[in-house]
């Protein structure tokens, strides 16, 4: 490949993660394309991030509205269920509608800000088997409770510690700014 995009292509290489091969269309898949589908069971959020773009409805999905979700989202074949928002952990029925989702045998996702997660609600997702939880670190305290308010870099690592003593999948989003860019690598 010689165009625009040409490093990129070379260091997806070198990892492999390029193949040489024609490309080859995916199968159609009988019924539905639906692979993943996304919720939000609640429209709000423990933190006031300055970067959030988003504005929160402050309602709350009902129980008849995640049944027909969880009920339209396997009808249709999907493999997948991810729970994001706002912050989903703070809804009451989040775990109960995680287990809904596993009993379902669909893989679940969470994105949380792991600021409300414990060693109980870790122990859970590990039983569970949560496929991954992902955590957006804005960088280490300073950088992240710039955007996300004071103490919210130690909740959400005592969150992944948590997490990861349970075993739980983690991953981590960091967006690079010019205040976290110095510590990226650290980081």
């Amino acid at each position: 490949y010689h165009g625009p995009g040409r490093r990129l292509v070379e260091r997806l290489a070198a990892r492999r993660l390029v193949d040489d091969r024609p490309f080859e269309p995916i199968a159609v898949r009988s019924g539905s394309d639906l692979v993943s589908l996304e919720v939000e069971p609640i429209g709000r959020c423990n933190l006031s991030c300055k970067h959030c773009f988003v504005q929160f409805s402050q309602q709350q999905m009902s129980e008849a509205v995640f049944a027909a979700a969880l009920e339209g989202a396997l009808a249709l074949g999907a493999v997948e269920l991810t729970f994001n928002g706002g912050e989903p952990l703070l809804h009451p029925a989040a775990l109960q509608w995680v287990r809904a989702a596993r009993r379902a045998g669909l893989r679940v996702l969470l994105f949380t800000n792991a600021t409300l997660v414990d060693g109980d609600i870790a122990a859970e997702l590990a039983l569970l088997q949560v496929g991954r939880v992902t955590v957006s670190l804005d960088g280490f305290a300073a950088e992240h409770d710039a955007l996300r308010g004071k103490g919210a870099f130690r909740q959400a690592t005592a969150g992944i510690a948590a997490l990861t003593r349970a075993g739980v999948p983690v991953h981590t989003t960091t967006v690079a700014t010019p205040a976290n860019d110095r510590h990226l690598a650290a980081l």
